[in-house]
């Protein structure tokens, strides 16, 4: 997936946090994509989660792809939240 970017279309933004979880016990990874400031509407943005967000964005890219989509008007201008696993181990023994 991880391709180069089309040219002329408008690119989101994507952050990087570390989030702080009592409840998990340690702190927590997770990417934040945002789309274009062109293309944000004045509502509040739908939210995608795609878990393994290791794999998503810093492996596959997956914010080329979203852009792509966006430009294309196959899915509306959304946010995507991108927790991290940290292992195959923690993510499959973590409460839901």
């Amino acid at each position: 997936m991880d391709r180069e970017p089309r040219p002329g279309v408008p690119r989101g933004t994507v952050s990087e946090h570390e989030v702080p979880s009592r409840q998990l016990g340690a702190d927590r990874l997770l990417w934040l994509y945002q789309p274009p400031d062109g293309v944000r509407e004045s509502a509040p943005l739908p939210v995608l989660v795609l878990l393994d967000g290791e794999y998503w964005q810093p492996r596959l890219g997956v914010a080329r792809l979203l852009d792509d989509l966006i430009a294309d008007g196959r899915i509306p201008p959304l946010a995507a939240v991108l927790p991290d696993s940290v292992d195959a181990g923690t993510r499959w023994a973590e409460p839901v």
